[in-house]
């Protein structure tokens, strides 16, 4: 992967497909260490549909934490900002299915009468199968099929894959429309929040300031402060230098001929001793420490 690529990665918004022509991305990865770069909130404009398959992973659905097991599902919907982590397991196995929305469409009454009312009205920010029912089950079958569609490549495999996520999509819906009476939960916060933080997204490697993260989403510098502590856990400065602490982790190993003081400066940190200081106190190590470490244990 090209440092662009992790770059790229590292934003919100973006997901990379194989094919743009046929935007699909499934993979199946296991986490037994804390994955640095990874576990930052973000969202995207596709479908997200995790499984887990063993452990225990965590979700962060703006203000929701959902615990997942073995044999759970969870879809998040579209432009949801969201965030998942191993939690207190030791390991975690999951598989992540990210679809555009456009490969349902292409029917004008299945787009109206079942994508768009979860797609475009947005009634929910997501929606949990749990383990051992009917629709879990169901899911489990859909997302079988689509994994090994893919991953054989075989002739047509895209209708394969099509039949898959329109059974997806069914059990979706079916969910969403046995809830009563489906609530809006976006609130004016987290549209707030999601400005913020595409802000520090887009120029973490400039100077950028506690009032230039407060005026992304029209806010003073209190208020800015208030959501950050409450939705996050950390002050704006400091979540913006945990974000480019996680690039420069990344970029260490992405650009193996770059220098230590260089990659401190393509993330925003100004002084290198500075940036040691602050990368030591976050992994337990200096960059060149790090950097030696994932080489060594990668040979």
């Amino acid at each position: 992967m090209s440092e662009a690529d992790i770059e790229r990665e590292m934003a919100a918004g973006i997901v990379h497909y194989e094919d743009l022509s046929f935007p699909l991305r499934i993979k199946e990865y296991t986490v037994t260490a804390p994955s640095h770069g990874r576990n930052i909130p973000h969202w995207h404009e596709d479908f997200e549909i995790a499984q887990i398959m063993e452990g225990i992973c965590r979700y962060k659905v703006n203000d929701d934490v959902i615990l997942l097991q073995k044999g759970d599902f969870l879809f998040v919907n579209s432009g949801v900002m969201h965030v998942n982590t191993r939690g207190d397991c030791p390991f975690v196995s999951v598989r992540c299915l990210l679809f555009q929305p456009s490969l349902l469409t292409s029917n004008p009454m299945i787009l109206s009468k079942y994508i768009e009312p979860v797609y475009r009205s947005a009634p929910f920010e997501y929606l949990f199968f749990p383990r051992n029912t009917d629709q879990s089950r169901e899911c489990a079958e859909w997302m079988d099929l689509i994994y090994e569609a893919k991953k054989s490549g075989r002739t047509a495999y895209e209708l394969d894959v099509l039949a898959g996520l329109h059974g997806l999509a069914a059990c979706i819906y079916r969910h969403a429309a046995s809830i009563a009476s489906p609530v809006d939960q976006k609130t004016e916060t987290a549209d707030q929040e999601k400005a913020m933080l595409e802000y520090i997204y887009s120029h973490y490697r400039e100077r950028i300031t506690l009032k230039d993260i407060a005026s992304a989403a029209y806010l003073s510098s209190h208020r800015c402060c208030e959501i950050f502590r409450e939705k996050i856990g950390r002050s704006p400065v400091e979540y913006l230098n945990y974000y480019r602490l996680q690039a420069a982790a990344r970029l260490l190993i992405s650009s193996p001929d770059k220098t230590i003081q260089r990659v401190g400066s393509d993330c925003g940190f100004e002084s290198p001793a500075y940036f040691t200081s602050r990368f030591h106190r976050q992994f337990g190590m200096t960059p060149k420490e790090y950097r030696s470490r994932i080489f060594e244990t990668a040979g």
